[in-house]
């Protein structure tokens, strides 16, 4: 197992132990006025805790088996990706333009980029998957589990 594949999956976990407190800590502290649905923020900060922590632990099994290869102890910064470069501007965008576009606008927006940025090339394909990715959002957490989201000042 590389040093490096231990840290990560060690974050992981952590982030995941962080969720799960928290998540138990809104659980035993809720208010039934102001979160009157039975499912609220609270599961699901701790659900994403349980799975944070099932994932890191994983990582770490599956990268145990593995050995570092033969690198350099020099120190040098690793060459970045461009598709995760562009994909941390789309996400970035998407994150500043839902406060104006709305949820539903800015949602087909940035689906239609990470598709596109994630080697989608069919245009029909792209905008039909973003569509309905965004309205099955929408109708799930919107609709069922009245999940209150951004309304955005143009839209």
């Amino acid at each position: 197992m590389t040093r490096r594949a231990l840290v990560e999956g060690i974050i992981l976990s952590g982030i995941g132990v962080g969720g799960i407190v928290e998540g138990v800590r809104l659980i035993r502290d809720r208010d039934a006025i102001t979160v009157p649905e039975m499912v609220g923020p609270d599961i699901y900060v701790l659900l994403l805790g349980i799975a944070l922590l099932a994932t890191g632990l994983f990582y770490i099994r599956a990268s145990s088996g593995q050995r570092a290869r033969g690198t350099s102890p020099s120190w040098s910064l690793p060459r970045i990706d461009p598709k995760l470069a562009v994909t941390f501007l789309i996400t970035a965008g998407y994150v500043y333009a839902i406060g104006t576009l709305g949820y539903f606008v800015s949602s087909l927006l940035f689906l239609v980029a990470a598709f596109r940025c994630a080697g989608v090339e069919s245009w029909r394909t792209t905008l039909l998957l973003s569509a309905g990715i965004a309205s099955g959002y929408y109708i799930l957490f919107v609709r069922y589990c009245e999940v209150i989201f951004p309304t955005g000042m143009l839209f």
